[in-house]
């Protein structure tokens, strides 16, 4: 039993005057420095048992009534014997399930997406990734795809670890989005299909009710409004594409509320999906200056409103333009034929605009 410092005396500090004072201090020493190393080597083959035997036997000396726990619970050690028939066979520990990998861990957080994705999926996850801020891409990337902890990325980046999962919660609150998300659940290629099949299955809707109830999948994330139309038209429990159409219908001064940049922006995702806006804007009597008056506001039909929207023309001061300097451009326009000429003649003339390079052209 090797004992490696011991008390080998008390003594009380010394003041100024020479005198003792306050309690005394233990002075520890080495058992080499007081018996001798022989001494003490002289034991350290001896049996823990037999050490034991000794120290209580030693103790009973100055205290016969003790008794073996009384012994031990000053000692702090239990008899060599009773530790060595106590020792606890160790219990079975269950292994630890092993981490989610990529991409599976980035989807598990993500939520309400698919843990397996394909290739046109992985595409959109990379894509959504892509668009975040560059830090944001950064903390993504080196803790989901490198298995780096948040202390050794905020090493690398110069920041605190609470800070690093700040950042990582943001980018996961804007990954979750449905204007993200989607890429996700349907593919890059996949969304940007269905996004193609909402518009033509509203363009080809046989009534307008059918038309709102196609636009309820189109969230104002995926319109692409601006930020500041965005945030009035949802004080207006406005969410989707179909919700602003009901909004038109039913209480259009509400909507008079927004300002002509932004009812504009409303106007042309409507008429991207096919909706005939020219009535709700007599409805909700817009007048605008000559070089943004939007051509819906001259009645074309629709088919005629959708080619000119097609080729490029939004306001009468283009169309006007493009008929003085370049009308066989007009001609050129992908689906105009006769009887569309002759509607864009019609209604040309009928708000004084002048017609005839256009009636002269043969197409």
């Amino acid at each position: 039993m090797q004992t490696y410092l011991i008390v080998s005396d008390f003594r009380q500090r010394i003041n100024k005057t020479g005198e003792p004072f306050g309690w005394h201090i233990g002075v520890m020493k080495m058992p080499e420095t007081k018996w001798g190393y022989d001494f003490i080597s002289s034991r350290y083959s001896e049996e823990p048992s037999a050490s034991w035997d000794r120290i209580s036997e030693q103790i009973r000396r100055f205290f016969p009534d003790a008794e073996e726990s009384e012994i031990q619970k000053v000692l702090g050690i239990k008899h060599p014997r009773a530790e060595s028939s106590s020792v606890k066979p160790q219990k079975k520990t269950k292994p630890k399930p092993s981490k989610p990998r990529w991409p599976e861990n980035i989807l598990q957080d993500i939520q309400n997406v698919p843990l397996t994705l394909n290739e046109d999926q992985m595409a959109g996850l990379r894509h959504v990734i892509s668009t975040l801020p560059q830090r944001e891409q950064m903390i993504i990337r080196q803790y989901y795809e490198k298995y780096m902890s948040q202390k050794a990325i905020s090493e690398m980046i110069g920041v605190t670890a609470p800070r690093i999962g700040e950042i990582k919660a943001k980018a996961l609150q804007k990954l979750r989005h449905d204007a993200r998300s989607d890429y996700i659940r349907y593919g890059l290629q996949g969304n940007a299909r269905r996004k193609e099949k909402i518009r033509l299955d509203c363009m080809c809707a046989k009534s307008r009710a059918e038309q709102i109830q196609i636009l309820q999948q189109v969230t104002l994330d995926d319109s692409g409004f601006p930020l500041s139309a965005k945030f009035k038209i949802r004080n207006m429990k406005i969410h989707t594409l179909g919700d602003v159409m009901e909004a038109m219908d039913k209480t259009p001064s509400e909507l008079l509320k927004l300002n002509k940049k932004h009812l504009t922006a409303i106007a042309d995702k409507l008429v991207e999906h096919g909706v005939d806006c020219s009535e709700v804007y007599v409805k909700l009597k817009i007048h605008q200056p000559a070089d943004i008056y939007n051509i819906w506001e001259l009645g074309f039909s629709f088919r005629t409103f959708n080619i000119l929207y097609r080729g490029g023309l939004r306001t009468v001061d283009q169309l006007e333009r493009l008929i003085k300097n370049e009308p066989e451009k007009i001609l050129q326009l992908r689906g105009l034929g006769e009887k569309s000429r002759a509607d864009l003649i019609s209604i040309l003339e009928r708000a004084g605009i002048d017609s005839s390079p256009i009636r002269n052209l043969r197409k």
